[in-house]
Formats: C-alpha cells, structure tokens, sequence
C-alpha cells in the first residue's frame, strides 16, 4: 500500500503542476480576439461549471471586460476570466464581442465633451475674431474720414493757389499797364520840355 502511495503521489504532483502550467499558459497566451464583454444586464452569475446545476461563484457586473477561455455550445455557457482574475462560467447569451452600450455611451459622452470644449474654443475664436474685424472695420471708417478730409483741404488749397495765381497774374498787369503809363507821361513830359527850350533858344 505504502508503494503505491509512494507511486501515485508523484504522478498526482505531476498532473497538478501540469493542469498549473496549462492555465497559466491559457492565460498568458490570450490575445485580443478572446476578450469579451458581459452584455448590459446589471449582472450575470458565474457558476463552476457551464449549468445552472454547479455551485454560484459570485456575479458580474455589467459591462465588464473578460477574457474568454472555451465555449461550451451545447450547454450555451462559456468560460471565463473577469477583472478580478475569477475563473468561471456564464451564459453564452450575455457574453458580447462589442463593448457594453454602457461602455460605449461613456466614451461618446467623454467624446462628446471634448467635442464641445473644442467648440467652446472655437467660438470664443470666432468671437476674437469678429471683434477684430469690427475694430478694423472702424479703423477703416475713421481712415476714410480722414483722407476726405485732406482731399477736400487739398482741393481748397488748390483753389486758393490758382485765385492767388490769377491775382498775382492780374497784378504784374496792372503794374505793367500803370508803368507803362507812367513811361509815357514822362515822355511827353520830357517831350515838352524839350520843346520850349528849343523855342526859348531861337528866340534868343
């Protein structure tokens, strides 16, 4: 008896670090074509083997990322490893490829906020923006003013220099007209005088 003990003892340490290393390489060996999701139950039971039959280990939340280990179809049960590293069976029904609705909903509402703070940026963009061109728009009004303004003063300065030409103009004729009397008034002047002495000589 003892023999035999002796015998199987070993061969029994031997299936055990076997059946050991087996999982541990099922387990390290998971890629992610084996994960799955617990579908959007607020739970799921594990049981130890894939029947309602075997004892209850505990439940699942919904949405819970697990790794799939095998499939059981005739029992419509599947295999399982959940977040806190539990080893179990559930129904094959409320295991998913696709992420929970839950899961999803959470990310598209982390999408969604994301979303808009981007587009809070962007009006607050906008915004600055506008007020910018409102600004320059205003400036460009004001310049506008400003450059009728000297066209109009340099149009007047204009006017006022061809009425000063015209002055000036009508002035040097003026003075010419009145020398030019002068001149001859002196010459006639002249002219008599020289006229007189001449008769006062022959009188002489």
């Amino acid at each position: 008896m003892k023999q035999l003990l002796s015998f199987l003892i070993p061969i029994l340490l031997l299936a055990a670090s076997c059946v050991t290393l087996a999982q541990q390489s099922a387990t390290s060996n998971d890629d992610s074509a084996n994960i799955r999701y617990i579908s959007d139950d607020l739970f799921t039971y594990m049981r130890a083997g894939p029947s309602p039959e075997f004892r209850l280990l505990g439940s699942v939340s919904a949405g819970t990322e697990v790794r799939l280990l095998q499939v059981d179809r005739d029992a419509k049960y599947v295999e399982i490893i959940d977040d806190r590293q539990r080893t179990g069976w559930v129904e094959m029904k409320f295991v998913s490829r696709n992420p929970s609705i839950r899961l999803t909903l959470k990310e598209k509402e982390r999408e969604l906020a994301d979303l808009q703070i981007r587009i809070d940026e962007l009006t607050a963009e906008i915004s600055a923006i506008n007020g910018n061109l409102a600004l320059s728009k205003e400036q460009k009004v004001d310049l506008n003013r400003q450059i009728t303004a000297h066209l109009e003063e340099i149009n007047d300065l204009n006017i006022r220099l061809s009425e000063k030409d015209k002055t000036d103009k009508m002035e040097w004729f003026t003075r010419g007209t009145i020398l030019a009397l002068i001149s001859a008034n002196v010459g006639f002047i002249m002219g008599l005088f020289g006229r007189k002495r001449r008769a006062k000589e022959r009188l002489m």
